[in-house]
């Protein structure tokens, strides 16, 4: 194979995976667009939520912002922007159980925490301890979480959402003796300036899979309320390969559909192929040079038979 066949062959294959990542669906954990049971594209759709990480408003009446299962530390800037938002009036609510909200926290001068224990119960579950429910303190309703963890109050303000049965337990370490038994806060709402920020220790039932199960819908619902514009922080979740990927090929594609950028790269593919036809005519003389000069000193031989052994050879 010549090398303009290894080049095209690189070409397509470069394309093909290009297409590829593009059209297959995140895989993530939490990712709004993600369609399989781990994702959030439900919840995203319900909410009529925009995913913007980088241009919070100063002022966020009437706003939510959601940031679901945090992996990555959270900067000193990122908690500032975050803290202008909440108490100019918008509301945060915050989701994890065993990530890195509790940095987040820090860096804003919210006491609470979670715990990071894993919360289980033996009595009230959907099949196995690792499962539990838990009850909204206005109604009778349940919450069904997913390997949650509970809440530690430490701000005075701070109203209790929803709490586990009292049969329920957290644990530590495999030791029996370090078992904790409830009720223990896994929601609360700490008033923060004119806003509020809404603690949720168990990230997994924004998840596809959990969203419909016990009162978890109505729930999510109601920490929109009213709200006009819902945000998502999807820049602290830890992308895998393919993820990551997207990112980087959404972010080329945004850059490439600003006007100078695209008219460089008309020009550049313009020029690739101009060349590319200027270089075929150019091998075709060639062609045509080497077979007139044996013609001349064999005029017996055919032409025909002659230009298909020199293609032969040149592909080779």
């Amino acid at each position: 194979m010549n090398s303009r066949g290894i080049a095209a062959g690189i070409a397509v294959a470069i394309v093909a995976i290009m297409l590829v990542v593009y059209f297959v669906p995140p895989v993530d954990e939490f990712q709004p667009a993600n369609p399989f049971w781990n994702g959030l594209s439900k919840f995203y759709s319900l909410s009529s939520a925009k995913v913007d990480d980088t241009s919070l408003p100063s002022n966020g009446l009437g706003q939510v912002l959601f940031i679901i299962a945090p992996s990555t530390p959270f900067t000193q800037i990122q908690a500032s922007y975050i803290k202008q938002f909440v108490s100019s009036g918008g509301t945060l609510v915050l989701a994890d159980n065993f990530g890195t909200g509790n940095s987040l926290l820090k860096l804003i001068g919210i006491e609470s925490r979670f715990s990071g224990k894993l919360l289980d119960d033996a009595l009230f579950n959907q099949g196995i301890p690792e499962l539990p429910y838990a009850f909204l303190s206005n109604s009778k309703d349940t919450i069904a979480l997913n390997y949650a963890t509970s809440l530690n109050i430490s701000d005075a303000a701070a109203i209790i959402l929803a709490s586990s049965s009292p049969f329920s337990y957290l644990l530590a370490n495999s030791s029996s003796a370090s078992i904790t038994y409830g009720p223990f806060p896994v929601a609360a709402k700490i008033p923060y300036g004119s806003g509020y920020i809404i603690l949720v220790s168990d990230p997994g039932i924004f998840t596809n899979s959990m969203i419909n199960k016990g009162s978890n819908l109505q729930f999510i619902m109601s920490l929109i309320g009213s709200s006009s514009i819902v945000y998502f922080d999807t820049s602290h979740l830890v992308y895998g390969p393919l993820d990551a990927a997207k990112e980087i090929e959404l972010h080329a594609y945004s850059m490439l559909s600003q006007f100078d950028i695209r008219y460089a790269v008309f020009l550049l593919a313009s020029a690739f192929i101009a060349r590319q036809i200027i270089y075929s005519r150019n091998e075709g003389k060639k062609e045509d040079n080497a077979v007139d000069k044996l013609l001349k000193e064999h005029p017996e031989w055919d032409r025909l038979t002659l230009k298909r052994l020199d293609e032969e050879i040149r592909k080779e």
